[in-house]
């Protein structure tokens, strides 16, 4: 996974890699069984180990010298300590999720959002839940009220993963609400599969073009073939403004563009067979946004496989998923 050192992930994987260290082979899948149970773990943090420590200090100068007082401290310290743990342990007992998605698309190097519903069955508020994948934390959520459920996204950029697909099978809901001394976390079991792409890059590669007026070569070849002029019309979404009209764009105060008429006949393959594969599957996807989606297009890998020539989102869709899994194996998240 990326470039996230161990000492950053989160206590609960830190802690499930302890454990699977620890625990005999044999004894895995009955362990990893009780994750499904949606179980309560919770461990002290380094600053609640120190509360801990003073704790059982306070209850050996009490034993010394026996004064009342001093029993009296050490039972009020030692119960302020306690109910920090029950608390934190409440904090996301009913804290539940809803996930519509089960498969999200991820651009390295850019933030991606996956919608997350997180549902508060309690009666009271949760405060400071985290909602981690492979030990990162995805979502912080300061304030869920009760009886609600509310709309939040997974940043899924944070999980620093290079060009591949993945699965995920839980997602951790964890918190150390209300001062730290403890960490509480549950294991929902989730399954969920990531495709993550390469950061687009600029400066396409060899492009050929077909359409009704013959065959030409080269990045410039798009620009000859088009011919007669259409219409004016509105920009549309993500759709490139390299034929932007500057005058109903004053006019109106929003984006207009110029279209043609053989534009829906046109198709282009992107020749990714030179220099580093990296680079050219990300020029790829900078190209594919690049163009509108009317226009059919297609990707010959640089292992020579032609992708399919296509219009249309679910075709552009489909060239993602090839750009992100070229030669790559599914990999698993703990």
């Amino acid at each position: 996974m990326g470039n996230t050192k161990s000492a950053d992930l989160s206590p609960s994987f830190r802690f499930r890699e302890l454990l699977a260290r620890l625990i005999p082979k044999p004894y895995h899948a009955r362990f990893f069984t009780f994750e499904k149970t949606e179980r309560i773990y919770i461990i002290p943090t380094k600053i609640g180990l120190y509360f801990t420590f003073i704790g059982f200090v306070l209850f050996l100068i009490a034993i010394s010298y026996g004064h009342n007082l001093a029993y009296f401290a050490t039972f009020l310290f030692v119960g302020f300590v306690g109910l920090c743990a029950i608390v934190t342990n409440e904090n996301i007992r009913h804290v539940t999720f809803e996930l519509p998605h089960e498969t999200v698309r991820v651009r390295q190097g850019v933030n991606s959002f996956v919608d997350i519903y997180p549902k508060n069955i309690g009666q009271s508020g949760r405060f400071d839940l985290d909602f981690e994948i492979h030990g990162v934390s995805v979502l912080h959520v300061e304030e869920l009220s009760n009886k609600q459920s509310e709309r939040h996204f997974l940043n899924l950029n944070r999980l620093q993963l290079e060009r591949g697909i993945y699965r995920s099978k839980r997602i951790v809901i964890s918190s150390t609400f209300p001062f730290g001394l403890f960490y509480a976390w549950k294991i929902v079991a989730k399954p969920l599969r990531l495709i993550v792409a390469p950061k687009p890059q600029k400066n396409f590669l060899h492009e050929t073009f077909h359409g009704p007026h013959g065959e030409g070569q080269g990045a410039s070849a798009h620009l000859a073939g088009v011919s007669e002029f259409h219409e004016i019309r509105e920009h549309r979404e993500r759709e490139s403004l390299r034929r932007l009209d500057q005058r109903k764009t004053q006019q109106y105060s929003r984006p207009f563009v110029r279209d043609y008429r053989d534009e829906a006949s046109q198709s282009r393959i992107l020749d990714l067979r030179t220099g580093s594969d990296e680079v050219a599957l990300a020029q790829a996807l900078s190209w594919l946004d690049y163009l509108p989606d009317e226009v059919a297009c297609g990707l010959i890998f640089p292992d020579g496989h032609h992708s399919g020539v296509d219009i249309g989102a679910l075709h552009r869709i489909e060239l993602f998923d090839q750009i992100a899994c070229y030669q790559r194996s599914l990999k698993v998240l703990l």
